[in-house]
């Protein structure tokens, strides 16, 4: 699943994917376009699950189809306790949360802690006359998998979109 197929950030996550996956020689059959609409993400992949039930992995280069409450996952929710895996970027309280409930088995995201203290600290010191020397600011990665959700959701705080 991607957000837009044209964004540039979502090619390069299904490449990533793609390119770290090339030794399990997967085949990719089909890609589901969410538009970034959370409701029609969790929608269309429920039911993309009800009429191919027998695929092995579901990746998604974004969270849009985990923001749906899991209780409303039926047929996807099934497919997971059969064997199915899933793999999701992002790793906000609510995805993680979905993923601890069984709705997926890994999740990679971006560290936004590290990303709004390098931020504070680069702007205080470009305030203050210094240089920022680095073009590209590396943030760090944040995985998840079921050995550290509650770890996870320890550090994380609860929200919801409403």
């Amino acid at each position: 699943m991607t957000g837009v197929k044209e964004s540039v950030n979502m090619q390069e996550r299904i490449e990533g994917f793609k390119d770290a996956t090339e030794e399990l020689d997967l085949e990719f059959v089909d890609m589901v376009e969410s538009y970034d609409d959370i409701n029609r993400a969790s929608e269309l992949l429920e039911n993309y699950v009800k009429r191919n039930p027998h695929f092995d992995l579901f990746f998604s280069a974004g969270a849009w189809p985990l923001f749906s409450p899991p209780e409303g996952m039926i047929s996807y929710k099934r497919w997971k306790e059969t064997g199915g895996i899933a793999v999701i970027v992002d790793t906000f309280y609510p995805i993680v949360f979905a993923a601890n409930k069984g709705l997926a088995d890994a999740l990679v995201g971006q560290d936004f802690q590290e990303m709004g203290r390098l931020s504070v600290e680069n702007m205080y010191k470009l305030i203050n006359g210094d240089k920022v020397k680095e073009t590209m600011i590396y943030t760090g990665l944040e995985y998840g998998n079921a050995d550290n959700y509650e770890e996870l959701l320890k550090r994380k705080k609860p929200w919801e979109i409403k």
